[in-house]
Formats: C-alpha cells, structure tokens, sequence
C-alpha cells in the first residue's frame, strides 16, 4: 500500500522507481568505497620507510604539514614527480632533463631561435651515462646521445636546424659548447616523455606500492558518475521542462552527478607507503621553501636542487631561498650562477640574478614537447625496455 502511494505520488512505474533507486545506491556505494582515509605507520616517524620484513600497524593518516626534511627524498626525480601525483608527462620530462644537466650529463642553452619570435632550448650532450643513472635516465641519455634521433620526425621536417648558425651564434655570446647539440625540447618526441611516465607509474606502483590501483579504479567510475549523470541531468531538465519526464529521474540525474563528483575528489589512492613518500616529498618542500642554514641550506646546495624545485612547484620560492642565502654570505649572485650552474646557458646574456634561472627553468618546462608537431604518434619510439640507442636522426 506504502509503495503505491510513494510510485503514485512520484508519477513512475515500479520499474522506473527501482531502475533510479539501483543507480542511486550503486553511486552511493561506490562514494563510500572510494572515500577510504589515507593510512600510515603507526610506529614510525612521519617520512620514514618502514625496514623490510618487519609488520607496522597502521592509523589514519595525519593532515597536519609533515615535518622538515633536509635529506633528499628517498627515490629518483621522476618517481618524486610521481609522489605529488600532479605532475604531467611535460613535468615529468623537464625535470628529468634539468636533473640531468645538474648532474653533468647534459647543457641546456637558451638561443634565439632563427625563425621563430621567441627562444627555444637546446639540448647539448656532454657525457654517456654511468652507474648512478636510472633505467629511464639511461635509455633517455642514450637517445640523447644522438644527435637528432630525440626529436620528432615532422618537427625536425618543418623546424630544420642549422648547427652552423648555432654555434656562431653561442661564439658570438661567448658561450663556450663543451658538447654535442643534439634536441630542442620544443620537438623533443612525445612517445619520449610517455614512455618514460609509463614505466615510473608501473614502478611506483607495483614495486614500490605507493599507491592502490583498485582505488584509482573507482576514480574512473566517479568520473564516468559525474559525465553522465552531468549529460543526463542537462536532458532530463530539459524534458521535465517540457512535461516530457517525471521530475524523478532529474533527482536520480543530480544525485548521480553529485556523487560521482565527490568521488572524483575524494577518493583516496594512496597506501601508507606512498603516504611515507608524500611526508618526504611535501618535508623536503619546506627546506627548499625556508631554507634554514642550521639545516645545512646554503647557496651551493640550493643550486644543485632547481630539478626538485621544479617538481614540488616552488621554483620562485627556491630562488628566493638563494637570494637569502647569498646576500647572506656576502657572494655576487652572478658569481655563484656562473659558477653552480655551468649547466645553464642563453646567448642573451649571462644570468645576473637567481629569479632570472627561475625564469630559465620555467622555460624549459613551457617549452619541452611544447611544438604541436612533437608528436610522434605516427613513428613513435620502441619499447624503452630495449633501449633507445639505435634509433635515427631525424635531422637532415
């Protein structure tokens, strides 16, 4: 009698009701199952990897700011990228290459470039890798090595270079080329930079266990929740305006829609291991940020960490840490840039101040596979896991 009244008062079918109930509750449940509390280590202090073969319990994770840490985080740049989770393939690479000019492998150079109206970058190779490289340092070092085999055919095609031009331009600005030009980021190939995140993602999460793969599964259907319930309810508004539909289904629709956007930024992925990697990275953030010198920060340090600086999205702020840090010990700042990073170099002038580098890394990272015709989905790179040594110039 009950449900009659409610199927009479709500115009539908027994069938209608029941459809919109099951849709509902099954958004419902997925809200639930999604919206799981990040968890860490009970025992230990916050930023510190547990030792192997030893059991932790575990507690809900704290959202407080995690403590200071001066050490580098415990894993390689990209896997950093992929411990804030909001870096993207261009981040990704831009790191890698700045991370790898810092520790000598490469120069990055800022020229004019001849036929457009802005600068570009270029890619300088100097060393092969050695035993500190990662797997994707090294097949992307390898591919550096030659000369235009790491830009993308049609890039190379419509962009050509002229190493000639660009070497008496860099004499002309008295910049001295300790090595081979080999890419411009701007045509640097896409297939690169996927590649690459594809591996670090399979890494972080299967070996290293950061993050729950089955979790991110009920992000993506959140997202599907929130895009059709979203189309469904701009349709059922429509038609209830009309007197075409039961103002039911538009509840069912936003109802839908709402919880398929809370889950979409609710759900939590991470497992306390992975939440041991955000504290290190997110710690590691305040000491490029405040840059205490009874932590050990200085000038000569700061400069050899403009790679994280760009991962943890606080490259002006890592600037203004040197800025402080030298006024402090009484250094010309053209002086330390000079010297700390040899890796940096633009033909418009030497860098006199530490927010011109910043303007520098963040150019890098604007530009790098930035050419619409990077993309190399036609001709894309082979497996990364068989190395990336072989592959052609695409230079003419």
């Amino acid at each position: 009698m009950l449900m009659n009244a409610v199927l009479s008062y709500l115009g539908v079918t027994t069938a209608e009701f029941w459809v919109g109930a099951f849709l509902v509750v099954f958004a419902l449940g997925i809200l639930l199952a999604a919206l799981r509390p990040d968890r860490e280590f009970a025992d230990l202090p916050r930023g510190v990897f547990p030792a192997a073969g030893r059991a932790h319990s575990l507690q809900r994770a704290r959202r407080t700011e995690p403590p200071l840490r001066a050490e580098r985080p415990e894993m390689t740049i990209a896997e950093g990228a992929y411990a804030v989770r909001d870096a993207s393939t261009v981040n990704l690479s831009a790191s890698i290459l700045i991370d790898l000019a810092v520790r000598g492998f490469i120069e990055l150079v800022e020229y004019q470039h001849l036929t457009a109206g802005h600068p570009a970058i270029m890619i300088v190779y100097r060393r092969p890798p050695d035993s500190s490289c990662s797997p994707e340092e090294r097949a992307f070092l390898e591919l550096l090595s030659t000369p235009g085999a790491a830009e993308s055919p049609e890039y190379a095609r419509t962009h050509p270079f002229n190493a000639r031009l660009f070497r008496n331009e860099l004499e002309t600005a008295g910049i001295p080329l300790l090595g081979e030009p080999t890419t411009r980021v701007s045509g640097l190939r896409v297939s690169a930079g996927t590649q690459i995140a594809a591996r670090v993602r399979r890494e972080v999460t299967d070996r290293r266990a950061w993050f729950a793969s089955r979790h991110e599964h009920l992000g993506t259907v959140g997202a599907i929740e929130l895009v059709s319930g979203g189309l469904a309810l701009i349709f059922t508004f429509v038609l209830a305006a009309l007197g075409a539909l039961r103002p039911y289904w538009l509840v069912v629709s936003a109802l839908v829609t709402i919880m398929g956007l809370f889950t979409v930024r609710g759900y939590g992925v991470r497992t306390a291991y992975g939440v041991v990697a955000r504290d290190q990275t997110a710690g590691f953030r305040r000491f490029l940020v405040e840059a205490p010198p009874e932590c050990g920060a200085s000038v000569e340090r700061l400069a050899k960490l403009a790679a994280w600086a760009l991962v943890l999205s606080c490259v002006r702020e890592w600037a203004q840490s040197l800025e402080r840090l030298g006024r402090a010990a009484g250094v010309p700042t053209a002086t330390s840039i000079e010297t700390l990073l040899p890796w940096a170099q633009r033909s418009s002038g030497a860098f006199q101040t530490w927010q011109e580098v910043a303007d520098f890394i963040e150019l890098i990272n604007a530009r790098t596979h930035a050419d619409t015709a990077a993309s190399d989905a036609d001709s894309p790179l082979g497996d990364m896991t068989e190395g990336w040594g072989r592959v052609p110039s695409s230079w003419i």
